[in-house]
């Protein structure tokens, strides 16, 4: 019978030959070229850039999606205050937070809270008909991207959005 000592010694626990390259010719160790070598790390190196361009699309489309529900809730606080006042005089982001209006994340106190680090600014427009929005961003690239998923949105009531100068969305609601 045997004992659990016995099955232990039995047991190959590591060949360190493993490491030595499969072509080794008598009279040399062995062991892996600076030509395999670079190669093997140029494959590695690819594959991480994939990797990476991979995840950093993922994490830019939810920064997007993230970005079109904050101009949503914006869009929503706008109207329910125009439904209460009868207008959009004197309307600000501020006005918002103090009337009690949703408005997550936002108090208008000039420091840039929104997914992009920038501010939101909502100001009355066309004689208190309209409310102006202007939703910054962080690059013309960003803005342009927001523009292109936020066109086609329920939401936008007004004057079709368009990117300023300043990486922002600009667009009215009635």
């Amino acid at each position: 019978m045997k004992t659990i000592a016995d099955t232990q010694t039995d047991t190959v626990i590591a060949n360190p030959d493993f490491l030595k390259h499969p072509e080794a010719t008598p009279g040399r160790e062995g062991g892996w070229t600076l030509a395999e070598i670079g190669f093997g790390l140029i494959v590695a190196a690819g594959l991480a850039a994939v990797a990476l361009a991979a995840g950093t699309a993922i994490l830019e489309g939810n920064r997007t999606q993230q970005a079109i529900q904050e101009v949503n809730n914006a869009v929503t606080a706008a109207q329910s205050y125009r439904a209460v006042t009868g207008d959009y005089d004197g309307i600000s982001v501020e006005e918002l937070v103090d009337k009690g209006f949703v408005l997550p994340g936002f108090t208008d106190d000039g420091v840039g809270e929104n997914v992009y680090g920038q501010d939101l600014a909502i100001a009355s427009a066309n004689s208190d008909k309209d409310a102006n929005i202007d939703y910054g961003t962080d690059s013309a690239e960003a803005c342009a991207q927001l523009l292109l998923r936020i066109t086609d949105q329920p939401f936008i009531t007004g004057t079709a959005p368009s990117c300023s100068t300043a990486h922002a969305l600009d667009f009215t609601v009635e």
